[in-house]
């Protein structure tokens, strides 16, 4: 027996009925950041991580050869925390599930695409990151 978090749980076979609501991933991937827990080197590490939302895009990313995202980063604004799901840091380019900060990110110099943009408007999207 193991002990497994919330979002790990989740995605294990026959367990995809759990629900864990993207603030909690969030938290979740901020946590195992701070605690060294993952690296993210390759898109299987990313979707083993990532909200199941942006499976779709990861896939996308991985097959037209995008470079690797970060996960669990937090830009801070004033007394602001602003958690980003999925991200490229180095060109400063957000996926944001809930968007209701993006325009904070977009104060400090990000672009913010939700999971449904990217993939919906991936030449603009990769050009971005490339």
């Amino acid at each position: 027996m193991r002990v497994l978090c919330a979002d790990c749980h989740k995605k294990q076979p026959h367990h995809d009925h759990i629900y864990v609501s993207n603030s909690d991933i969030l938290k979740i991937n901020q946590l195992r950041r701070e605690q060294h827990k993952f690296d993210v080197f390759n898109y299987d590490n990313l979707r083993e991580c990532a909200d199941t939302a942006l499976d779709g895009l990861l896939q996308k990313c991985e097959s037209t050869r995008l470079p690797g995202a970060e996960l669990g980063i937090v830009i801070q604004d004033k007394e602001t925390f602003v958690s980003i799901d999925l991200c490229w840091p180095r060109r400063k380019v957000a996926v944001l599930i809930n968007m209701s900060n993006s325009n904070i990110l977009r104060r400090h110099g990000w672009t913010v695409f939700t999971a449904f943009d990217a993939l919906n408007n991936f030449e603009n999207f990769q050009r971005q990151i490339r």
